[in-house]
């Protein structure tokens, strides 16, 4: 039943009056929250629809980096992120690169791709090297059920692959691929050429200017030893005093070791490993500071804050700060120490019992000290205290050279009639020793 306002009391129209405009604000209010409820829930499903895809071609020798051993590296990178990472190309030929897909909101996408070129960014460099080697010495580099090779690759960390081939001709050249870091393929090609040396020492026996037996740096030469073997001279005092290294597979081993010892210590700045306090006699880990590697070392003495090692596989001594120096680990203490001290054999000063700095300048260019340059040597006598004295020739050039024949040739020296004296603070006993 309809009632008109006329009918309404004074009373009932004021209610009503007050009530209509209270009741259109409500509703006007309740439609806009409504609406604005739709905005804002549109709004939401074009965000969370927004996904970024970024695309990055992975090199095929970083691929394995960015997986990780069971996945683990790809894993981590999901749940940081929370991003979706796949390879698009799953049948993509070996060898090839990679393209991987990345996809998530733009940070975590972004994010996800600045962890994946991380990742390929710190992967060492790889080069690969061609080795031609001659058919006679393919045999014995391969080795039996190919143990030989798979030795060289597990000690260099490189690998290596020999040429396959039917060709019959013992002198024809065969290639070996070397592929891995600088470092590695360095080792693996001098493990390769060892090889092939022991192969010719097997097939023929070597001539006087050419004879070249390995020798076990491990041994004390014997007095009045024939035989002769290739040695480098490390380090040189003077002609009476002076350092060698056998060139034997501990050559090789020691090349391995440095390697070993500068990737486990680090930088030479930010070094890692246990800090030791110096203590005179000891063994340590030290750097070189000129080419950045790690080598072992014992301490001589202690200054302040520095500390004098002399470097056991070298001869070598310096002077460091002793916050330098690290605890020798003991897989590093295994190999012998390969630096022989020796004097040169038959010759002494021309002037007194003093080598003048002119002999010293000379003996270290007839000797190539530190640069590796293989000489002939034999063991002609020993001192008093043990140290051999050598007789020395360097066979690198087309005439052959009698090191000390040749410094008394020069006025340097003469034929020595009785023992000279030196002395030597790298020695056990720390005395003077007679040498000649």
């Amino acid at each position: 039943m309809m009632v008109h306002p006329s009918q309404l009391t004074p009373v009932q129209r004021l209610l009503l009056a007050i009530s209509l405009p209270i009741t259109l604000v409500f509703f006007y209010f309740l439609f806009r929250r409504s609406d604005d409820e739709e905005d804002e829930e549109a709004d939401a499903r074009v965000v969370t629809s927004r996904q970024t895809t970024i695309e990055v071609k992975v090199p095929h020798d970083s691929i394995g980096a960015v997986i990780g051993v069971q996945g683990a590296q790809i894993k981590m990178i999901r749940n940081t992120t929370k991003a979706r990472l796949n390879f698009k190309d799953k049948d993509t030929e070996f060898g090839k690169d990679r393209i991987l897909i990345i996809q998530g909101t733009q940070e975590g996408a972004q994010k996800a791709e600045l962890m994946v070129r991380q990742i390929i960014a710190d992967q060492p460099e790889i080069v690969t090297t061609i080795v031609q080697v001659p058919n006679y010495s393919v045999g014995r580099i391969i080795g039996r059920n190919g143990e030989t090779i798979r030795s060289i690759s597990h000690q260099s960390k490189a690998k290596v692959n020999v040429e396959r081939t039917e060709l019959r001709d013992p002198n024809a050249l065969v290639k070996v691929e070397l592929k891995g870091t600088p470092i590695a393929v360095d080792v693996a090609k001098m493990l390769v050429l060892e090889k092939i040396e022991a192969e010719k020492m097997s097939q023929k026996r070597p001539s006087v200017r050419t004879e070249k037996t390995t020798s076990d740096s491990s041994r004390t030469p014997m007095k009045g030893d024939d035989t002769f073997v290739e040695v480098y001279v490390s380090a040189v005092e003077h002609p009476g005093h002076f350092w060698v290294q056998y060139l034997d597979r501990n050559a090789l081993n020691l090349t391995k070791l440095v390697y070993d010892m500068t990737v486990f210590y680090g930088e030479f700045d930010r070094p890692c490993g246990e800090y030791v306090e110096p203590v005179v006699g000891d063994l340590v880990a030290a750097p070189f500071s000129e080419d950045d590697s790690w080598y072992r070392a014992r301490i001589l003495g202690v200054v302040g804050d520095d500390v004098d090692v002399y470097f056991v596989d070298y001869g070598d001594s310096l002077m460091m700060s002793k916050q330098a120096i690290r605890k020798l680990s003991d897989e590093f203490k295994e190999l012998p120490f390969q630096a022989k001290e020796c004097c040169l054999a038959g010759i002494q000063p021309s002037s007194g019992k003093c080598w003048s700095e002119e002999a010293i300048v000379a003996f270290e260019g007839l000797v190539h000290v530190a640069k590796w340059k293989a000489l002939m040597s034999r063991v002609i006598s020993g001192t008093a205290s043990g140290t051999p004295r050598l007789q020395l020739v360097d066979t690198n050039g087309e005439k052959d050279i009698d090191v000390a024949e040749e410094l008394v040739r020069l006025g340097l020296a003469i034929h020595s009639s009785e023992n000279a004296v030196f002395s030597s603070r790298h020695s056990v006993v720390n005395q003077v020793a007679l040498c000649n």
